[in-house]
């Protein structure tokens, strides 16, 4: 049970950062591209609109989920995870986001959580 979790928790940590990276990739290019043409005070204006109307069209799509069911107290701690991360997105990327910085700052705890994958229980 504490695996599956944990390897939850890497696999979200995981994926949102790719999904920064991306997104810092994809602010570079499009400044790189109109910084020639506009200039880089209207190259960054153009980027932050752009970004701006993305965050925009993810809230109303987010808003336009249908109403959630009602939770099963019998779920597991991975089910209930899943549950929140569906229910409330940006909350997700912002405890992945929270745990990915939480990691970088304390390299100890990363080396723990490997090491609990990768170590085999010892017979006694």
């Amino acid at each position: 049970m504490l695996k599956k979790s944990l390897a939850a928790l890497i696999a979200i940590v995981a994926l949102s950062t790719g999904v920064v990276i991306a997104v810092t990739a994809v602010a570079i290019a499009l400044f790189a591209a109109l910084a020639p043409a506009l200039g880089t005070a209207g190259a960054a204006a153009i980027v932050a609109v752009a970004f701006i109307i993305v965050i925009l069209l993810g809230f109303i799509l987010a808003g336009m989920r249908p109403k959630a069911q009602p939770r099963d107290d019998d779920a597991g701690l991975i089910a209930r995870l899943l549950e929140i991360a569906r229910e409330k997105p940006l909350l997700a990327v912002g405890a992945a986001v929270a745990a990915g910085i939480l990691a970088i700052r304390n390299p100890a705890l990363v080396a723990t959580i490997v090491a609990a994958f990768v170590d085999r229980p010892r017979d006694p």
